[in-house]
This record gives structure tokens, sequence and C-alpha cells, in this order.
């Protein structure tokens, strides 16, 4: 028996972090090399949650898996390894969790900057803004609809 193809796009809350600060990365799936360097602090450090949380947005399924749930606190770690690039990471940061904290309905975020060179760690906390999770969502939505149409991708 055939699975029947859901009409309703999907996307990810990477896809939509991605789209708002980097959309070369969708286009062309390209991760520094420091992604697995990355994956390995996540594990060493129990940022290994595996609970999925997901929304219906219009007509759009958007979900994800946040990197930690503490007490009802989203919590996120970002490596960086250059103080040019700490910035970046932390606006992408608190974009993700922002969106993580509306899908989970969860009010609050904690962001954990890792510095790798140093072994710096800084927590930055925040509450959640589910109006702008809602904004950066449809926005990216938008985004990603019309790089597929103007791309012919199905």
């Amino acid at each position: 028996m055939r699975k029947k193809k859901s009409r309703h796009l999907k996307l990810s809350v990477s896809t939509v972090v991605a789209i708002k600060f980097d959309p070369s990365r969708v286009l062309y799936r390209s991760y520094s090399k420091g992604m697995s360097e990355g994956t390995r602090l996540h594990l060493e450090m129990g940022f290994t949650n595996k609970r999925s949380f997901s929304k219906m947005i219009d007509d759009v399924i958007v979900s994800g898996i946040p990197d930690r749930i503490t007490d009802g606190v989203i919590e996120d770690l970002k490596t960086y390894y250059s103080e040019e690039s700490r910035d970046f990471y932390e606006a992408m940061a608190h974009c993700q969790c922002n969106i993580y904290c509306f899908l989970a309905g969860l009010k609050k975020y904690k962001i954990y900057m890792y510095h790798v060179p140093s072994g710096r760690m800084t927590i930055i906390e925040r509450a959640a803004d589910y109006d702008q999770a809602l904004r950066d969502i449809r926005k990216a939505v938008k985004v990603w609809k019309k790089l597929h149409e103007v791309l012919g991708i199905g």
C-alpha cells in the first residue's frame, strides 16, 4: 500500500533559522568544519535532548528538537572559535530558542555560548517572544516557497 503524500510543507526550526541568517546554507547544505567538534561538545556537556516539538502554522508544519530542556527552560549550546563569529551565532541562537519556546509552549530560554579555544562559557537568559517567533516562521516560509518556485523545486 502506498503512503499518501502530505499536502503540508514541513520545515525544521534549523531550516527556518538558516533561511533568516544564512540562506546559502539551505541551498547548498554546507556546514562548517567545526560541526563535528560541536557535536562532540554537545554530547560531553549533556545537550542531548531527543524530544521533538511541532506546530501547524498556517499550512506549514514546523518542528524541531531543542538541545536540552531543564526545569521548563529551553537550553541551547552554541560553540564558536572566534570573537568575530560570536555575534552571528548568538543571534541565530536567540531566533532558534525563541521558536523552540513557541513550539513547546515554554516561556524562557538560555543560550550557552562556548568559546572552544579558551573553554569560556557565557550563559544568556531571555523571555520568549511568541509574536517574534511567528513572524520569523512566516517570513522563512514565504522565502522558502518563493525560492522553490523560482528554482522549480517540487
